[in-house]
């Protein structure tokens, strides 16, 4: 992989049947560079984003990441935030707890969790409703917003 790119993506193929779901598909993010994809609805967008994180299988292809392949590592192991377009909140959790879910999955300590959660609720602008229960009017009025449910996978650091 040359330097600079972050993530390729070569040959991507997913199918669920006979009939070919997704691509060929072929791509390069550099270091740095904002990158989309774009494309009508059913045109193997989210499908795509869900093989680079591993929550689908690649039929064809690979993908790395930093020039390591992750095609046969699992999602916990790939180093990828990925926000679904219908995001899931635990109306149970604080609005704290919720962007926590991940950090503490990954086994990082207290001090840090609090740090990089209060970070991040800060740059939502939810640092005062950190207590509140998920599921009380403050976080569901706010959470309609997109930049909620990143703060969850902004906590985490991923690569990409």
């Amino acid at each position: 992989m040359p330097p600079g790119i972050e993530l390729e993506v070569c040959g991507l193929t997913k199918r669920y049947s006979p009939q070919v779901s997704v691509g060929p598909i072929s791509f390069e993010v550099q270091k740095g560079e904002f990158f989309s994809l774009l494309g009508p609805s059913g045109c193997g967008k989210t499908t795509t984003l869900r093989c680079i994180a591993g929550f689908e299988t690649l039929t064809e292809g690979s993908i790395s990441l930093h020039g390591e392949r992750l095609d046969d590592k699992p999602p916990h192991r790939r180093d990828i935030g990925l926000v679904f377009q219908n995001y899931a909140l635990f109306p149970h959790l604080t609005v704290f707890d919720n962007v926590a879910f991940g950090l503490r999955l990954r086994r990082l300590g207290k001090a840090e969790i609090a740090d990089r959660v209060g970070r991040v609720l800060q740059l939502v602008d939810l640092a005062g409703d950190g207590g509140a229960i998920s599921g009380t009017a403050v976080w569901g009025a706010t959470a309609a917003s997109s930049d909620r449910p990143l703060a969850g996978a902004r906590a985490a650091h991923p690569h990409v």
